[in-house]
């Protein structure tokens, strides 16, 4: 079979901005703001203005806008105060009109006052445009340039407490000819495949996705992967963008399971199935396209530890609440929980059978807007114990398209467990103005741990006599340092986790370490030195 290459296009918009060769240029900095604050707080920033003609001032006007975000991820600008996410009495420029002499530079500061009481995220941006010359006082008017034209300084920003809500549902999923999409036809031609997999963000705040594309035969092996994409990848609330893949190479003839999978920060991942068929002359695409839309629902929590004697009955409570507008069925299922080396859940593709833990019920229907409460009944063999880590998974659907769901179950039997483990390998790469730490850890004992991560880069100077004949000793600086807080999965026992840093600095000649600390909750933390040297600029 011949290897398939897929094509990504990520539909990317242009921030910056610069006229043509004929007319005056333009520059604007920042293109992107992102703020963390918290209620209460004011936060403010400076855009910069060039005019980059040499000859003709330029007089450009400011205003605040909304932001709204299309299916194919690009914001576009719209009224202030007409979306829910709206800045408006919020910010506040310091202008509303600035005229930059030829060659020259200006400034607008942005203030941004953020009430109490508030939570989530907000979104807007700072329009600039030029103004008609016909608007510039006789002044101003002066080498004036007509150029008309419009950019704007986007902004995002979050504000922090606890009501933040990270929530995302799957909202279709469509298989079709890359003809039916103009933007990708003239690329690929009429014939490719495109998988475009929609993505509702009904949190409160932006999300930031990361989408994977999974091939399989029926049997259950992987043909290939590939990466989904949409915009820059940022999902604003209540609103949908499509992430897709292209496969310009036609799949052999037969029958295929797509399985996409979005990470968006929440512990659980966006995953939605569909099967389809590829025959000699295509794939009917009609069958993938069903009307109803897809099965939305939340099981709460994502997450369930449960500590139990071997023999002993116990029970666990989850809901499971019908998020979409239709009514849904329902059916669990155990499968082995697995993550993979970067953390992030892992699909078993059989489910565990004659296990000792009961679902029930474990099919069941929903009404909009209904919750359902889900007991789990746990009795391990007496002569059993250990450590048990499943993925509880509720499926939905059509029979074409469904989506999945679910909790983590951690199961500990018996009392004898041991929090062990150890910094198996750090890899270091010095960049022209970076240094680029990876860092394994792995689970040697029999039990799941949480893990926090930190990385030092220090700085060692030998023993000085000063030109007076002062000894200055040895002595050590600290250059930068990295943390990473305890991440959302455990590292499950036996298991690997990968830890990447990057640390920006450009180092001058001379002898430094990394410091690396892994705490998991043993009785001590995991700890490697590097020494390593700069000579030249390059690492020894």
């Amino acid at each position: 079979m011949r290897r398939i290459f897929p094509i990504l296009f990520a539909l990317m918009f242009l921030f910056s901005f610069f006229a043509s060769a004929e007319g005056p240029g333009f520059h604007m900095d920042p293109i992107l703001v992102e703020r963390v604050v918290r209620g209460g707080q004011t936060t403010s920033y400076t855009i910069y203005l060039e005019n980059q003609d040499r000859f003709n001032s330029l007089t450009v006007s400011l205003k605040a806008a909304d932001i709204r975000e299309s299916l194919d991820g690009a914001y576009h600008l719209e009224p202030l105060g007409t979306t829910p996410y709206s800045l408006q009495g919020w910010i506040v420029l310091d202008r509303e009109q600035v005229t930059i002499p030829p060659g020259g530079t200006a400034s607008v500061q942005v203030t941004i006052n953020v009430p109490r009481g508030y939570s989530g995220g907000r979104y807007g941006a700072v329009v600039v445009g030029t103004v008609p010359e016909e608007k510039v006082s006789s002044e101003e008017a002066i080498g004036a340039s007509t150029f008309i034209f419009q950019t704007a300084s986007f902004i995002e920003l979050q504000i922090a407490d606890g009501r933040t809500r990270v929530e995302a549902y799957p909202a279709f999923f469509d298989i079709g000819p890359s003809k039916d999409y103009p933007s990708l036809k003239a690329r690929v031609g009429d014939d490719a495949l495109v998988f475009a997999v929609g993505v509702e963000n009904k949190g409160n705040i932006h999300i930031v996705t990361r989408g994977t594309l999974i091939i399989r035969t029926m049997e259950g092996r992987t043909v290939s992967r590939y990466p989904l994409g949409g915009g820059r990848g940022v999902i604003l609330p209540e609103t949908t963008v499509a992430l897709r893949s292209v496969l310009t190479q036609p799949l052999p003839p037969g029958d295929y399971i797509a399985r996409a999978t979005v990470d968006f920060g929440g512990r659980r991942p966006v995953v939605s199935e569909t099967t389809f068929r590829v025959e000699e002359e295509g794939i009917s695409f009609e069958e993938m396209r069903p009307e109803e839309p897809l099965s939305r629902f939340l099981v709460e929590p994502d997450e369930i530890e449960m500590s139990l004697t071997p023999g002993a009955f116990r029970s666990f409570v989850l809901q499971v609440t019908n998020r979409g507008d239709e009514p849904i069925t329902l059916e669990g299922e155990l499968f082995p929980l697995e993550f993979d080396i970067y953390g992030e859940l892992a699909s078993a593709v059989e489910p565990l059978e004659d296990f000792w833990l009961e679902i029930v019920p474990s099919e069941f229907t929903l009404n909009p807007g209904q919750t359902r409460r889900i007991r789990l009944n746990v009795r391990p063999p007496r002569e059993l114990t250990g450590s048990f880590y499943l993925d509880l998974v509720f499926r939905g659907g059509d029979g074409i398209i469904t989506t999945e769901t679910g909790s983590n179950l951690l199961v500990l039997v018996g009392d004898d467990f041991k929090k062990e483990g150890k910094i198996s390998n750090v890899k270091m790469e010095q960049k022209e103005d970076a240094i680029m730490v990876d860092l394994f850890f792995q689970n040697t004992g029999n039990t799941h741990l949480d893990t926090s991560v930190e990385i030092v880069l220090n700085r060692h100077f030998p023993q000085e006599e000063g030109e007076d004949g002062l000894i200055i000793g040895a002595r050590t600086e600290r250059v930068e340092s990295v943390e990473i807080p305890s991440g959302e999965n455990p590292v499950l026992p036996g298991k690997e986790r990968l830890f990447t840093f990057f640390i920006p600095s450009a180092l001058e000649v001379g002898k430094y370490e990394i410091l690396a600390r892994v705490d998991y909750g043993g009785e001590e933390p995991a700890i490697t030195r590097i020494p390593f040297v700069i000579e030249g600029g390059k690492e020894n």
